[in-house]
């Protein structure tokens, strides 16, 4: 079993105005998406390349988006047709122990967060209450972690502040994107890696993280608590496949690794 543990769609109508906006945005970079951002373009990729599951993240990066694409989320979800979507909510979400209640009926596994896209430090003292929330409710908290390629702003989601999160709700699963914090691998294996409650997936590591510092995030952190992901549509789907497959690990370590790890969170 295979599984894509950070994947993004965008609803047709919007998609195409979403890819450009974020494109622009990091035209320094030279960040360019790999697709049109559709589910159709995700359900191919993943045909493709013998992918079972994809898990959606959407972000709200306006508080009054959050119903509605928590809204078109549950509608798209679909197991069956290896589509995981988790929730959507902002920091300035009025009632978020309602929608945090809403979302865990929906049948979603998490919550996304992304510190860069919505304005806030992560680990902010008026977000404890919403993470204690999401915790209370079963649920993980899937975070952005590190610098961001598609903004261009002061850093808002460190390696030790999901330390600090963790700290203060000891109970609470976190997901940490892009090997736990993207170009600032140091700072987490200073501050998070071996913590047990904290879950990493390896989008756009492939081309950033040199092979000494992942193998020390694996040795430290534990190769049971990290997971596949592309971050699709911006990185191939292949491509995060491929880096996995080419490290040479035992079978053991690669079926936790492509699937098992993320399978413990979504099922």
């Amino acid at each position: 079993m295979i599984i894509d543990s950070h994947t993004h769609v965008y609803p047709e109508k919007v998609a195409a105005r979403a890819i450009d906006t974020m494109e622009a945005i990091s035209a320094t970079h030279g960040l360019r998406a790999v697709s049109d951002g559709t589910k159709a373009s995700l359900i191919k990729s993943m045909k493709e390349n013998g992918i079972d599951y994809s898990v959606i993240l959407p972000v709200a990066t306006r508080p009054e988006q959050v119903e509605s694409i928590n809204n078109w989320s549950v509608e798209q979800h679909n197991p069956e047709e290896g589509l995981i979507f988790f929730g959507a909510l902002h920091p300035d979400f009025e009632s978020f122990e309602k929608e945090i209640e809403r979302i865990a009926g929906f049948g979603f596994k998490g919550i996304k967060f992304h510190g860069e896209f919505q304005q806030f430090r992560i680990d902010d003292e008026k977000m404890m209450p919403v993470y204690q929330a999401i915790s209370d409710a079963g649920l993980c908290l899937f975070m952005h972690a590190g610098e961001e390629l598609l903004t261009h702003c002061e850093h808002r989601a460190t390696p030790k502040m999901i330390a600090n999160i963790a700290k203060r709700c000891p109970e609470l699963k976190i997901v940490a994107a892009h090997g736990g914090g993207f170009r600032m691998w140091d700072e987490f294996l200073e501050f998070v890696a071996g913590n047990l409650n904290v879950w990493i997936d390896i989008s756009m590591t492939p081309g950033y993280i040199d092979d000494e510092t992942r193998d020390k995030i694996f040795e430290k952190h534990g190769w049971e608590r990290i997971m596949y992901g592309s971050d699709y549509p911006w990185m191939k789907q292949e491509t995060a496949l491929k880096y996995i497959l080419d490290l040479g690990l035992s079978e053991e370590k690669e079926k936790a690794i492509l699937g098992e790890n993320v399978a413990k969170l979504v099922f």
